[in-house]
């Protein structure tokens, strides 16, 4: 792609997720669209616009009038996206988890991996009960990390005569079509079950007016995809999300570590945003 661009006077590169975690993932945009900061080796860029509210500030300003960010307040039809935060207590208390936690044969990704499935499998019945109290004309997206919860999910709503789809990685295109429209178009059909990786992108689910996260993905940029399958345009009513968090475990470092990845986005990203005067001569 370097190659490719070098060779083209005009560059152009559109993505909804400029930077996910880190400020040095800029750099490769810069590079491509031929920036000045792209001039400069990786270790140079990081030193200088990386790892400080100065620095990320310092970023933010050699990209105004380069960057063009829009948010979806130009969908002027569009309601409120709320965000909640719901901590949870398992009725089965934390034995498995802390089982887990003590367990010294493990290495620190397979233990985080175990930890988290531990901690999604606790959250099936707030999952199963939150989908019993949704009043008439309601309709849900939950988000899980592991294909196992999924079918425990799946397995459990049925079981209540619950209208449920079902979408993960190992699906083919058709069997995501079938579920995406079940979902979008039959009344019958109120819960919607994916896993991140599979459901957070690509696929339209404004049938939907809640969201909730059985698990965290690992930045807010994939976050946020995945929450607007709901929002985004064709949505006729407010969305609500909902974050479920087991207290005393690595969900409040996860969502700790969202938090501070959101504000490196917002000190370079949301920043370039704000500062950049429309035609109209109002900030935008």
């Amino acid at each position: 792609m370097f190659l490719l661009a070098a060779r083209i006077p005009r560059r152009y590169a559109v993505t909804g997720t400029p930077l996910l975690s880190r400020e040095v993932e800029m750099h490769t945009l810069l590079r491509m669209t031929g920036h000045p900061l792209g001039r400069l080796s990786l270790k140079e860029f990081g030193k200088a616009y990386a790892g400080s509210s100065d620095k990320r500030a310092a970023l933010a300003a050699a990209l105004r009038g380069w960057m063009l960010r829009r948010s979806k307040g130009v969908l002027k039809d569009l309601g409120s996206k709320t965000r909640q935060v719901r901590y949870i207590s398992p009725p089965e208390g934390l034995g498995a988890y802390r089982e887990t936690w003590q367990d010294m044969t493990l290495g620190t990704m397979p233990k985080i991996v175990k930890l988290r499935q531990a901690l999604e499998a606790m959250k099936v019945q707030f999952l199963v009960e939150t989908v019993e109290g949704l009043g008439q004309g309601d309709k849900i997206i939950i988000f899980c990390e592991y294909m196992a919860t999924v079918a425990a999910l799946k397995e459990a709503l049925q079981a209540l005569g619950v209208g449920v789809v079902t979408l993960v990685g190992s699906d083919g295109g058709s069997k995501r079509q079938k579920a995406v429209d079940a979902f979008q178009n039959d009344s019958q059909v109120t819960v919607f079950i994916g896993t991140t990786s599979a459901a957070g992108v690509g696929i339209t689910l404004t049938a939907a007016n809640y969201v909730i996260f059985a698990s965290l993905p690992w930045t807010p940029a994939l976050m946020r995809q995945a929450e607007d399958r709901a929002y985004r345009l064709g949505q006729l009513r407010d969305v609500i999300v909902l974050v479920l968090l087991i207290p005393r475990t690595i969900d409040e470092q996860i969502w700790a570590l969202l938090q501070d990845k959101q504000q490196t986005e917002a000190e370079v990203v949301e920043a370039v945003r704000v500062a950049l005067p429309g035609s109209d001569g109002k900030i935008h």
